[in-house]
């Protein structure tokens, strides 16, 4: 057993990966083979069937299972894909709320001193629906404002998912009710689709993050190739 020859694990990984259609190597070569040397090592002096062949094969198999996504390999969709940061998205809603806002405050303000002169005191229906409709704007915004500060990717998705659903049926409730809004009705569908492209990007964002080492993943993999 003391005869027993070393395995060749860099061209076993090398081997492996190019079974798998995994051709953009470049870039993961020095860490595999300086990773395949470190678990070689046999630190019993008497055999290979210890720890180290299960812990090159566990720590290889780890790294390149993180770091390369073998669902999309080389594919046009992957090197053209759009990536859109979910506060973009909201950032674009917030602006659209802010329009939103200022029209009906200017509108329901105008209607209130026109009202004033009129009839006097009290507040007409008209000046509390637009006042209404600035105020839920206003709430919309500083909701927006906290979400942009969630990290959580996949909070982000529920929460886009629900603020296509509020600008769709907004979208087409407008339609159906008052198709001369047309600014509106622009608005609103346009907000409604950037919602729904950043959806869609934001699901490409999440299983990128799946296979993407963490910070903590990183420290560990740049203490074990410091050990000698």
């Amino acid at each position: 057993m003391s005869n027993h020859k070393q395995p060749d694990l860099y061209s076993i990984a090398i081997i492996c990966l190019k079974e798998l259609k995994v051709f953009k190597l470049k870039d993961y070569k020095p860490i595999i083979r300086k990773l395949s040397k470190l678990c070689l090592r046999n630190t019993c002096f008497n055999t290979y069937h210890d720890s180290h062949h299960f812990k090159s094969v566990m720590v290889i198999s780890c790294i390149l299972g993180k770091q390369i996504n073998l669902k999309y390999k080389d594919s046009w969709r992957q090197q053209n894909k759009i990536n859109i940061k979910p506060k973009i998205s909201y950032y674009v809603s917030i602006l659209v709320c802010t329009i939103i806002l200022l029209y009906f405050a200017y509108k329901g303000f105008v209607a209130y001193l026109i009202h004033r002169e009129l009839y006097g005191s009290g507040l007409d229906t008209l000046v509390l629906l637009r006042a209404s409709i600035s105020g839920i704007m206003l709430l919309l915004i500083l909701l927006f404002i906290q979400f942009i500060k969630i990290p959580d990717l996949k909070s982000h998705r529920t929460i886009l998912r629900g603020v296509f659903i509020g600008w769709t049926s907004v979208f087409i409730i407008l339609v159906i009710v008052n198709l001369s809004s047309i600014y509106f009705i622009l608005l609103t569908g346009l907000v409604s689709f950037f919602s729904l492209i950043t959806l869609f990007s934001l699901e490409d964002q999440i299983k990128e993050e799946k296979n993407t080492l963490t910070e903590k993943e990183i420290y560990l993999l740049q203490q074990l190739a410091k050990k000698k």
